[in-house]
């Protein structure tokens, strides 16, 4: 009703109110009840409160509870997603794993087959080298038989009676020219062994390369001749100077126009055309008039072991291949080209290797690796008796080859100018000067148990044996192997096949050298052996010729100094010192001692002009007459004439 009122809604005017009269009687009650009531409302006001503090809190609660559920939700759809994405790696790593395991294997078979791979790379290495190394020693070995054949051809061409049988002549030239190509062809094959094996260097040198080539040209002449062929030869320029290798470039045109001369026809020609491109470039061409090379064979025939199949049976395969390394190494181009009508044309082009003589130059060893002087060989040849009579015996010459038909060779050639003993190796050879002495030590280089240059070290090494010329024959033709030989001591290195009178002349000069020395030893006794620069004597002789120049020169004085004495300062057993000094001195031990000291007497006499018993009993002698007969056979006048000089 009071709502009615107050929002003006109609109401009624008489109305019972709910309530109970207030009076004395229930005021108290009334109150109290009031009371109670405004306590209850309290109360009801007060839970009020805490049920909407309750509400509240189970909103928030309910909100945490919706938050803890969607955590937990995603915290299950998250651990399902891990546990798939475990399970995926797990089963990815599994994959992985299997893959990994093929991977290895497959590795592992890779690793394998790489292994077997370079296993046979090395077999194919070691098979390439071993044949190779066959090649290259049955080519050593073939330079034997060659001498063999060489040598004696050759001596029989030096006899006048060959003129007189033409046929035998005519035969023996043919065995010549085959030798000499035979030999070629092996040099062939150890040059493309040395550059298949990157060893090939160059030795270059200032050369006419008109003279050069005219020499070349000179020697197909005959041969043009024989086979009417019109041979001619080009070079407008006679005195320019180049600087090349000659003995490779010799071998590129001797190779070009064998080549040229065995495909050129009956009545062709042949033609060496040489022009200067520039300063410093030459171009050599090479024309002929044979078949011609193929437009799709032009780059194939320098490549090793090529041959057109039409050729097969008309050389090696070898020869052009080596020819372009040669040029290749003096940085120059070769290349063949048609000729008009028919033919073909080789053409060289050749820098100045000016710059490439201070890089690749091998230096020429000393005139141990030269060929003889003709004028030399020429004097010596007509002389029957090598060594004239003067009282001396013929010169020892200890001969140390494995090959019995070259040693037999080597007798029959030297033994009419020399006593000869011959060992098989070098140890045989060792152990045999232990018992006799030798001029001079001929040894061939490749042999069994001790080849030549083990010999020529231990000989060169040992003081007993240090004064022994050596010379070295060998089939190994390489400017390394002739280093080596050199730097252990060989006097001289000489290839086969050798020239018998170059051999014989070289032997002789080296004795005569030894000779030489000697006699110098002799006429100079007291004041040479302090000379250390002289270059035919050995370190180790000199050494050894000092210390006993030092030895005499503190003992002489005294008379009981004595062979063994020396013998023993020295270091030498009295047989070896005496073999050493009679090899140095041609003197005794005792003989040299006494001259010793009659030079140290002379000397004496000279500078004091003092008493001469004095000074005969300050040198060493017991008895002053005893050096005055010595005195005399020594110098040839008495000690008093000596000092009134």
């Amino acid at each position: 009703m009071a709502r009615d009122i107050l929002t003006g809604k109609t109401f009624q005017k008489q109305n019972i109110l709910g309530t109970s009269v207030v009076d004395s009687s229930n005021v108290t009650v009334l109150r109290l009840q009031m009371d109670q009531v405004m306590a209850f409302q309290d109360i009801l006001n007060r839970q009020t409160s805490r049920i909407k503090e309750q509400e509240i809190q189970f909103n928030d609660q309910r909100s945490l509870l919706n938050v803890a559920l969607i955590s937990l939700a995603l915290l299950v759809v998250l651990s399902l997603w891990l546990a798939y994405y475990y399970t995926m790696i797990r089963r990815r790593n599994a994959e992985l794993d299997h893959k990994n395991k093929a991977i290895e294997n497959q590795k592992e078979q890779l690793q394998n087959q790489n292994h077997q791979i370079r296993e046979m790379n090395k077999e194919v290495q070691r098979a390439t080298q071993a044949k190779l190394s066959f090649f290259t020693n049955i080519s050593h070995e073939f330079r034997t038989p060659l001498t063999l054949i060489q040598a004696p051809v050759n001596e029989v061409f030096s006899s006048q009676d060959i003129d007189k049988i033409p046929s035998v002549k005519n035969n023996l030239l043919l065995v010549r020219q085959n030798s000499d190509r035979l030999l070629r062809l092996i040099n062939q094959l150890m040059d493309f062994r040395k550059m298949d094996a990157g060893k090939l260097k160059l030795n270059i040198s200032e050369v006419n390369l008109h003279q050069l080539i005219e020499e070349i040209y000179n020697a197909f002449i005959p041969l043009a001749r024989q086979k009417n062929i019109d041979f001619s030869f080009d070079c407008p320029s006679t005195n320019r100077i180049i600087h090349l290798d000659v003995d490779k470039i010799d071998k590129v045109l001797f190779n070009i126009l064998s080549n040229a001369f065995k495909f050129t026809p009956q009545n062709g020609s042949i033609r060496i055309n040489v022009s200067p491109i520039d300063d410093t470039k030459i171009k050599i061409a090479v024309a002929d008039s044979g078949p011609g090379v193929p437009k799709e064979k032009k780059e194939k025939i320098f490549k090793p072991f090529y041959q057109q199949d039409e050729h097969r049976s008309a050389g090696t395969g070898i020869g052009l291949s080596l020819s372009k390394g040669f040029i290749d190494l003096h940085k120059g181009e070769i290349v063949v080209a048609d000729n008009t009508p028919t033919g073909s044309i080789f053409t060289i082009i050749l820098p100045d290797n000016k710059d490439l003589q201070a890089t690749n130059n091998l230096k020429t060893a000393p005139d141990i690796f030269a060929q003889p002087v003709i004028d030399e060989v020429n004097k010596d040849e007509n002389s029957d008796d090598f060594f004239p009579d003067t009282g001396q015996p013929k010169p020892n010459l200890l001969i140390v080859e494995d090959d019995e038909q070259l040693k037999s060779y080597l007798l029959q050639l030297l033994s009419s100018d020399y006593f000869i003993e011959t060992a098989s190796n070098g140890k045989a050879a060792l152990s045999l000067l232990e018992k006799k002495q030798a001029d001079l030590v001929l040894t061939d280089l490749m042999m069994p148990e001790m080849d030549g240059t083990e010999l020529t070290g231990h000989l060169k090494n040992n003081i007993e044996t240090s004064h022994i010329p050596v010379v070295m024959l060998t089939a190994k033709a390489g400017m390394e192997q002739k280093t080596e030989g050199i730097e252990t001591g060989a006097d001289a290195y000489i290839e086969k096949p050798f020239d018998p009178k170059y051999l014989k002349v070289r032997i002789k000069k080296l004795i005569e050298l030894r000779r030489t020395l000697r006699s110098h030893y002799q006429q100079n006794i007291g004041n040479f052996y302090s000379d250390e620069t002289n270059d035919h004597t050995p370190s180790i002789d000199q050494k050894f010729l000092s210390k006993l120049h030092s030895t005499l020169e503190k003992w002489y004085t005294d008379p009981d100094f004595s062979v063994e004495k020396m013998s023993e300062i020295v270091g030498l057993s009295r047989i070896h010192l005496y073999r050493k000094m009679k090899a140095l001195t041609n003197y005794t031990p005792s003989e040299y001692i006494n001259k010793f000291r009659l030079h140290k007497g002379m000397q004496r006499l000279r500078n004091e002009k003092g008493n001469i018993s004095g000074i005969a009993l300050d040198v060493g002698f017991t008895s002053p007459a005893y050096f005055t007969k010595k005195f005399r056979e020594e110098f040839g006048k008495t000690p008093s004439e000596a000092i009134e000089e």
